[in-house]
């Protein structure tokens, strides 16, 4: 049920999206979706390191984004209205969610096969081996020296920035 959930508000936030014409709304509602899909494939695998993963790269890359829109659209103005037809999408998402969770609940309560939850044990399993493997004796040391490689990369980029000299472009008097 909080599976269906996630998926809604993931779905909700795909539809506010298309609404949207400001770039920074635009760039806030690809950001919360990256941290539902993290949590969505955090909850599908038995550990959440490689959804955690999965987040911080991406949200890296949006802070450069985000960086770079700031600096482009640092003039114009921020209106976010809500209309009738918005306002009707959100509400006919947020009714149809329920019902679908309601009759959702309904079903799995009555029918708990045991053949289901001796798949999903297997895959959990398939899952966790993926990821020892990755983390175990033959590629520590790569994954050591890419982590050491891209510290060493984000202290540099930090010292070579110069604070003092504002945005990417130039404001409009």
């Amino acid at each position: 049920m909080l599976m269906m959930l996630k998926t809604m508000m993931s779905m909700l936030t795909n539809m506010s999206m298309l609404m949207s014409k400001h770039p920074m709304s635009m760039m806030m509602m690809v950001i919360l979706q990256t941290m539902l899909v993290s949590m969505i494939s955090g909850f599908m695998m038995e550990s959440f390191w490689m959804a955690y993963m999965l987040m911080l790269i991406m949200l890296g890359g949006m802070m450069i984004l985000f960086i770079y829109i700031t600096s482009i659209v640092s003039n114009e103005m921020f209106n976010q209205k809500m209309n009738k037809k918005t306002m009707m999408i959100i509400t006919t998402t947020i009714m149809v969610s329920t019902i679908t969770m309601m009759d959702e609940s309904m079903i799995s309560s009555m029918s708990m096969n045991m053949e289901t939850n001796m798949m999903n044990k297997i895959q959990q399993n398939e899952m966790t081996e993926t990821l020892k493997k990755m983390f175990n004796t033959p590629t520590m040391k790569m994954m050591m020296t890419m982590m050491i490689f891209l510290l060493i990369t984000l202290i540099m980029v930090a010292k070579m920035t110069n604070i003092n000299k504002g945005p990417i472009r130039k404001m409009k008097n």
